[in-house]
């Protein structure tokens, strides 16, 4: 499944390592005496927006590949069996829309926030974009897991994303910031050639386990809220207790 993702994910790699040349051509250029302050914030905002929405195309190449990797995910938390080439497409048919349209929205919200928003010359409006996160990144969560399991409109989903979100704010919070606050503040700290290695790595090995994590916390939510009233016949499914 690492293999998987990291080859739907090289279009991004690829659109990474041109914004962040981009950006280091532009601090040189400045540290030399060629720009001012005021038009090197202008020049990266410029430049952040450009690539921003060039990554909108890799989020939704990237996302088809998660749509195959969740529905293997699927199979190994329930029990069942997996045939590997099989599911990984199966669930690209299956799923591969409902994915694609989370990653366009997520994409273009990033592009909006790049193109609008002037960080570079307004720290205190980097709140905006973590707020923002706060507010939509879980229902997201919850989206990615719903899809695979059941068969609804996609405003289905996001309203439910949301409605489950707002049941389990604390949980879900917390369960989601001690998988991206660490590799958020470690790919921002460690230089370029590090931050390549480690999203590399990321790809090939935690990013399965993560997505198998996530999916798992959101069935147990989905047996509380949902499925115990009106999915019995999935209910606890995968899971294994001991009576004695």
């Amino acid at each position: 499944m690492g293999v998987v993702l990291l080859l739907f994910a090289l279009p991004l790699f690829f659109v990474t390592v041109l914004s962040d040349n981009t950006a280091g051509a532009l601090y040189a250029a400045y540290r030399n005496g060629e720009y001012t302050q005021a038009e090197l914030h202008e020049l990266i905002r410029s430049a952040t927006s450009f690539y921003s929405l060039f990554n909108i195309p890799c989020y939704i190449v990237l996302a088809v590949g998660i749509a195959g990797v969740m529905q293997v995910i699927r199979q190994l938390v329930w029990g069942e069996g997996v045939f590997l080439i099989q599911d990984i497409l199966g669930g690209i048919k299956s799923n591969g829309l409902n994915y694609v349209l989370i990653a366009s929205f997520l994409g273009l919200s990033a592009y909006l926030i790049n193109t609008f928003l002037p960080i570079q010359s307004n720290g205190f409006l980097v709140v905006v974009p973590i707020v923002l996160s706060l507010v939509f990144l879980p229902p997201v969560g919850f989206m990615i897991s719903q899809i695979v399991i059941y068969k609804n409109p996609f405003l289905k989903y996001m309203i439910n994303g949301f409605m489950l979100y707002i049941k389990t704010v604390p949980t879900t919070l917390l369960f989601l910031l001690l998988f991206l606050l660490p590799a958020s503040l470690g790919l921002n700290l460690l230089p370029l050639t590090a931050k390549y290695v480690i999203l590399f790595v990321f790809f090939l090995l935690p990013a399965p386990m993560l997505l198998t994590g996530w999916f798992m916390y959101s069935c147990s939510v989905f047996d509380k809220l949902i499925n115990e009233k009106f999915y019995p016949e999935i209910y606890d499914k995968g899971v294994y207790r001991n009576d004695i």
